[in-house]
């Protein structure tokens, strides 16, 4: 938002800047002439919320011209239904109101065992954004996935990232986040948009990705809701049917040398790490191992699988683990291989 122009911001929790990573944010922002109130504030309280915003108006803040809402708590029954206040009190205020929470595409979309609670205020959400704009007034109901570089995922479980793959999540960057509010923020945007903008769901793995990667699908998409999902062509199914249709048998067989061998395997590891890690090849570095690029053992149980189907190659998840770099890995494999021929002088 400071480096968009945003000169003065309201920063609302329950804590308040106390945190050393507050702390440090507050003084960049202060760095880039952002000027930045954070009044102690709970935002399901609708006395608290009126105090806080009247003692930054006291303060010289300017009006609210927009709200970004993203908070992530496990709440009770009462104070579930005591947070719908201040998002009421909102719908008559700013102009812009963008609601962003940590994983609506599961717990609203999709639905989450357990956690109807926390269902409850993100649908409340969705609906407030749908209400504004029928009255015609901004707002977009963010249904956020994981993020992988900066939030609750990177900062708290890394097991988290893996179980939300399983259920059918897309992990999504931090440059891909700002990207979007970049366009829900645009002032030149027009002044209506279409009831269908009100509500945008992000990070939901599409069926052909899933068939593409020989992943089950979970059970959301099975839901006549998400039917038409399975009409969807995909970067990631097409780059599968494009990788199946490269007969890495022919290749490695017709190798003139084991140098020549090595190369065709390093860049079909290359183009399966790209696709698994959801990175760019630019991203790869040869000389690093594979837990270096993020591989972790269950990305190592795909990779083997892969390997044994594609390179016939049977290499163990400790090897894979073990060598010291891409290249010395891509080595190993083709020595491993099947498909190399055993007389082009490395291979034994």
């Amino acid at each position: 938002m400071a480096s968009r122009g945003a000169k003065n911001l309201i920063l609302l929790s329950r804590s308040g800047a106390t945190r050393d990573s507050a702390k440090e944010l507050l003084r960049d922002l202060e760095d880039l002439g952002v000027r930045v109130a954070t009044p102690r504030c709970d935002v399901s309280d609708r006395t608290s919320l009126r105090h806080a915003l009247n003692e930054c108006s006291a303060a010289g803040m300017p009006p609210v011209k927009g709200c970004i809402q993203g908070a992530m708590r496990t709440i009770t029954r009462p104070s579930n239904l005591n947070s719908t206040a201040p998002g009421i009190s909102i719908a008559n205020s700013p102009r812009t109101w963008i609601s962003s929470s940590s994983f609506p595409p599961i717990s609203t979309i999709v639905g989450n065992r357990g956690q109807s609670n926390y269902n409850m205020g993100n649908s409340f959400q969705d609906a407030l954004a749908r209400y504004r704009v029928l009255n015609g007034l901004k707002a977009t109901a963010l249904d956020l996935g994981m993020v992988l570089s900066v939030g609750y995922v990177a900062e708290n479980d890394s097991d988290l990232i893996n179980h939300l793959r399983d259920v059918g999540v897309e992990p999504m960057r931090e440059e891909e986040f700002l990207s979007i509010l970049d366009e829900l923020c645009n002032p030149n945007q027009p002044a209506t948009i279409p009831l269908t903008k009100s509500q945008i769901s992000l990070g939901l793995q599409m069926p052909e990705t899933r068939v593409a990667t020989g992943a089950e699908e979970p059970g959301w998409m099975r839901d006549p809701l998400f039917r038409h999902l399975y009409r969807i062509r995909t970067l990631e199914g097409a780059a599968e049917s494009d990788e199946r249709s490269v007969n890495y048998a022919l290749l490695l067989a017709g190798a003139d040398n084991f140098e020549e061998a090595s190369g065709i395997v390093y860049e079909a590891m290359v183009s399966k790490l790209v696709k698994a890690l959801n990175i760019s090849q630019g991203d790869v570095d040869p000389s690093k191992p594979l837990h270096a690029l993020g591989v972790d053992s269950l990305v190592a149980v795909e990779l083997r699988t892969w390997m044994l189907k594609q390179l016939d190659a049977d290499v163990a998840v400790f090897d894979l683990m073990e060598v010291a770099s891409l290249r010395a890995l891509a080595s190993l494999i083709a020595t491993r291989s099947g498909y190399v021929k055993k007389d082009n002088g490395k291979e034994k």
